[in-house]
């Protein structure tokens, strides 16, 4: 099996790089290759697996695109397999279907989808799953006409086998940012049936979107629909937000409210004391309200200005807010405590903070003149700002937020040199990357220049 998947995998590739494969097929074949990784992983038990190499054998079969040298190969395997599905209970009734969207005449993708919205509804049909590459191409690129009946086979597909959206969650994020709001809310409903957290901030994203679509074509009962509706129409926001709390209430934990709304910035390394700055982001999945951050914990290691306690009256769904913290270290060594932020609903949280205290370096006088250059050398390789520039260089998005915390204990009395550190910081911890593009990294390292000619002026 492996060597099947292996060169199934080489052909999906081959494919979606070939300038000369239509588009609407060349998306489909992309969106085939994260199950063909995960079946090569082996994560799935037998059963899935074979089904999967089946319907990576069948899209290539389908397609007419398998390269002349791996064609006979491929249809001798795709025969087997089928064979092999059939024998546990695969079904292959869905072949008028395949058949349909083969074709590619005019409203050929509309009839397969509601031949399948109609079928699954019913219950999910083995092999099923080899319609989503193209349901999610329909979704990203039309025909529009069809895009009611996969909005249903999405959907159900989902909600009766959560598994498949795990394939799928990236081209779901992508889907969460469409230009249509029917995209938008089909999304939406995928990412609450597959009850996936991961997903709890993207859908945050929507819970402020005012636009709204017709949830007659997701064709679901009305006592199953619990967010605000009327007439067949429904606000994207407010299925957003029905769909983040579905999401929380079945995983049973409570605390992902929290967990996905709060952020907390605090540098690797301070100066024993001397006053450095950390900083809390809030970017709220729901409204709270009393929302309350105790850092009394830090008390034993630290000394906080402006007390430990931070209250936070109200804030809602979507709305940012940023605390910087000032404090200074007692005593170097390392650090480590946690914050605990709660909620007046009993949601509650803590998040693990820790950090090194470097003793301060003491200043040898009257050097010998011979050792300077030395001595020079060495001390620009260990001046902090250095250090936070190596930080920087590194392209990782905690590594550079956590870099410019700290460069701003550098900016002495420049208010508006501190505000845009403070600023870049922020946006770079809420972009949800693990990597900074050239563009940001150049726009730091140009604020530790500033940071840097305002020393060498003082």
């Amino acid at each position: 099996m492996a060597e099947v998947l292996e060169t199934c995998m080489k052909e999906l590739i081959r494919i979606t790089k070939s300038g000369k494969t239509p588009m609407v097929e060349r998306n489909s074949m992309k969106y085939m290759i994260p199950m063909v990784e995960n079946t090569l992983k082996g994560n799935l038990g037998s059963e899935e697996s074979l089904k999967n190499a089946y319907i990576a054998l069948d899209r290539l079969m389908s397609s007419g695109l398998v390269s002349k040298k791996r064609i006979e190969e491929i249809t001798q395997w795709h025969d087997f397999y089928s064979t092999k599905v059939k024998a546990i209970g695969g079904k292959e009734s869905l072949s008028h279907v395949d058949s349909l969207l083969r074709r590619n005449n005019p409203g050929d993708c509309e009839n397969a989808f509601q031949i399948l919205s109609t079928r699954i509804i019913n219950g999910y049909e083995d092999g099923m799953e080899r319609y989503i590459p193209t349901a999610l191409d329909v979704l990203s690129h039309g025909p529009d006409e069809a895009v009611k009946y996969v909005a249903q086979f999405m959907y159900y597909a989902m909600l009766f086998k959560k598994e498949l959206f795990q394939f799928y969650r990236e081209y779901m994020r992508e889907l969460l940012k469409s230009r249509s709001a029917d995209v938008r809310g089909i999304a939406v409903m995928c990412c609450s049936a597959a009850g996936d957290p991961s997903m709890l901030k993207d859908l945050a994203v929507i819970n402020r979107d005012r636009e709204t679509m017709n949830i007659g074509i997701f064709h679901i009962s009305e006592h199953k629909i619990h967010f605000q509706h009327h007439e067949g129409m429904a606000s994207l926001g407010d299925m957003a937000e029905e769909s983040i709390h579905e999401i929380v209430s079945r995983s049973r934990d409570k605390t992902l409210y929290i967990k996905n709304s709060v952020t907390v910035n605090f540098p690797e390394r301070i100066m024993a004391g001397e006053e450095f700055l950390f900083t809390i982001n809030i970017l709220p999945i729901v409204n709270f309200s009393n929302m309350t951050i105790n850092m009394t914990a830090l008390e034993n290691s630290l000394s906080i200005k402006g007390g430990n306690i931070i209250t936070i009256p109200a804030i809602s769904a979507g709305d940012p807010a940023v605390y910087n913290v000032q404090a200074v270290s007692a005593y170097p060594g390392k650090i480590k405590s946690s914050i605990t932020v709660s909620t007046s609903t009993g949601q509650t949280s803590s998040f693990d903070v820790g950090c090194y205290s470097e003793e301060k370096a003491q200043v040898l006088q009257n050097q010998p003149s011979e050792s300077v250059s030395a001595n020079e050398s060495r001390e620009k390789i260990q001046h902090p700002l250095e250090i936070i520039r190596m930080r920087i260089e590194t392209g990782q998005v905690q590594k550079v937020t956590s870099a410019l915390d700290e460069l701003i204990n550098y900016a002495g009395n420049d208010k508006s040199l501190k505000d845009r550190i403070s600023a870049l910081s922020i946006m770079l911890s809420l972009k949800g990357t693990e990597k900074i593009s050239n563009s940001e990294m150049e726009n730091a390292l140009g604020l530790l220049e500033s940071v840097r000619g305002n020393l060498q002026r003082q």
